[in-house]
């Protein structure tokens, strides 16, 4: 017998959803996993952003003036960045990243960019700080790595070009979270019919928290479709 999310694929689209939670929450994880059961596409804000400023679009030349600044990109031009990507889409996907404003939240609203679950990821900002200032990227794979809960490989050449985000520290992660709570009820409001909160399992190892995690997304996403169906 098909799983149950391959079973509610045949009978409906691949679902939208958006997952929304703090820097560090396993918004990433998560979305490559639902990637791997639904056959969404993937779309990140920062991975958008990167596209458009490498093929030297009108819109990405834009983004970089400030993002070469440090700057936010202000949230008029990261919604026309989201907009343009999501026109030619032609299944379901997951937006990791995006809404981060009321703004934003409300830009999606009146561009009838509508998810079936939103769902928000939450975890206690002490175990956040943890796993952010361990936490490693490997720029070939996309792979985030964690020195101690998920090690990389001891492959000497994926060492030597795992990268420490810049914002990855105690410091930035304090400004980082204070922008998330300050947007979080008005970005949560838009979406009250559709929104799923969702603890973040602690306490065991990264696998098992990873795991445990990620069945009560599935069954966010698999409860979402069943209401598409009915």
């Amino acid at each position: 017998r098909p799983p149950r999310g391959i079973e509610l694929l045949s009978m409906a689209a691949a679902p939208k959803i958006v997952l929304f939670g703090p820097p560090g929450s396993g918004k990433g994880v998560n979305s490559a996993n639902l990637v791997e059961k639904y056959g969404c596409k993937h779309l990140s804000t920062g991975d958008i952003l990167r596209e458009h400023v490498k093929n030297k679009t009108e819109l990405g030349l834009q983004a970089q003036e400030f993002m070469a600044k440090g700057s936010l990109v202000p949230d008029n031009l990261v919604i026309s960045l989201v907009k343009d990507t999501m026109a030619s889409l032609t299944t379901g996907w997951i937006l990791d990243g995006f809404p981060r404003t009321p703004a934003q939240a409300k830009a999606m609203k009146e561009a009838n960019i509508s998810p079936d679950v939103f769902i928000c990821l939450t975890i206690p900002d002490e175990v956040l700080v943890g796993y952010i200032c361990n936490r490693r990227l490997d720029p070939v794979t996309g792979i985030i790595y964690h020195l101690t809960d998920n090690p990389p490989p001891q492959d000497q050449e994926v060492l030597a070009r795992l990268v420490h985000r810049p914002d990855d520290t105690e410091a930035s992660l304090k400004d980082r979270l204070a922008h998330y709570y300050r947007h979080l009820d008005g970005v949560r409001s838009e979406f009250t019919d559709v929104l799923v909160e969702i603890p973040v399992k602690v306490g065991l190892t990264y696998a098992e928290n990873t795991a445990a995690t990620f069945a009560l997304v599935e069954a966010a996403v698999n409860d979402s479709q069943t209401r598409r169906v009915q």
